[in-house]
């Protein structure tokens, strides 16, 4: 009987281990739909180069989680990445000239999207639009280091 008793607390005790741990990916990955309870509005951006920024990558201000990337696509007209956000509404005060840029956490982390808070009296609303002006595309280190070399050998 404690033998049955054992076997069966140490189940319970791995599927629960398991479902935390499930649980903890899907947060992490950002591909749970319950990682904000508020609503939020939509906002498009538009990049050059985006890297490697993926859906569901984070949005913020200062640090602070505002959004995540819901999709991103190739604009064949002239071929920029439209990136569509979604930002959280309990953030709905980000002036429309703030710049938004691709920045990676870490020398080896995910790229995620931040914006540097603009000084305008409007504010990014529904279905807002940010123009290649207003962006800065990922840096990608194979380019740096080639500019690197052909710096040095032209010298």
């Amino acid at each position: 009987m404690k033998e049955k008793t054992l076997y069966t607390a140490v189940g319970t005790l791995v599927i629960a281990g398991f479902c935390a741990l499930l649980f903890l990916a899907v947060q992490v990955s950002g591909a749970g739909k319950f990682y904000h309870p508020d609503a939020s509005y939509t906002v498009v951006a538009e990049f050059s180069n985006i890297g490697g920024l993926k859906n569901q990558a984070k949005v913020s201000i200062a640090g602070v989680t505002v959004g995540r990337v819901t999709s991103i696509h190739l604009d064949k007209n002239n071929f920029y990445a439209k990136v569509t956000l979604e930002i959280f509404d309990t953030y709905n005060q980000i002036p429309d000239d703030s710049r938004l840029s691709i920045v990676t956490a870490g020398l080896l982390g995910d790229n995620y999207l931040s914006f540097s808070a603009g000084f305008s009296d409007n504010y990014l609303k529904q279905n807002s639009y940010i123009d290649s002006s207003q962006t800065i595309s990922a840096v990608v280190l194979e380019e740096l280091i080639s500019k690197l070399l052909t710096s040095m050998q032209a010298a």
